[in-house]
């Protein structure tokens, strides 16, 4: 099958060099197009990150607040007085958030 290009001169078949280097061309071009569009969006991305959104907003998700109730019920849990599903029930969140929170507690030391 070959394909002619009336306007520009040239046609797909023959072995038709000119046709080659049309595509070679507009290839490259493509690929550059790409790579500019990649870069700008990588850009655009750090710089939200960075200084956060036109909104005012940070981009994500907010860091997770332990509540303040957790101060409250920590003790009473260390000292076995409480279960860790009262304690979860207490401060309105699951077990696995109470471990969470527990395991966060102990790097910053919320005591």
């Amino acid at each position: 099958m070959t394909v002619y290009f009336i306007k520009e001169g040239f046609n797909t078949g023959n072995n038709n060099n000119m046709f080659k280097f049309m595509l070679t061309i507009l290839g490259a071009v493509a690929e550059m197009e790409r790579e500019l569009t990649v870069e700008r969006i990588r850009e655009g991305m750090a710089k939200a990150k960075r200084y956060g959104t036109r909104s005012d907003r940070p981009v994500g998700r907010p860091p997770r607040e332990i509540p303040t109730s957790f101060k409250k019920y920590y003790p009473m849990w260390k000292e076995k007085d409480i279960t860790a599903t009262d304690f979860a029930r207490l401060i309105g969140v699951s077990r696995p958030t109470l471990y969470k929170y527990i395991q966060e507690s102990k790097t910053t030391t919320i005591n």
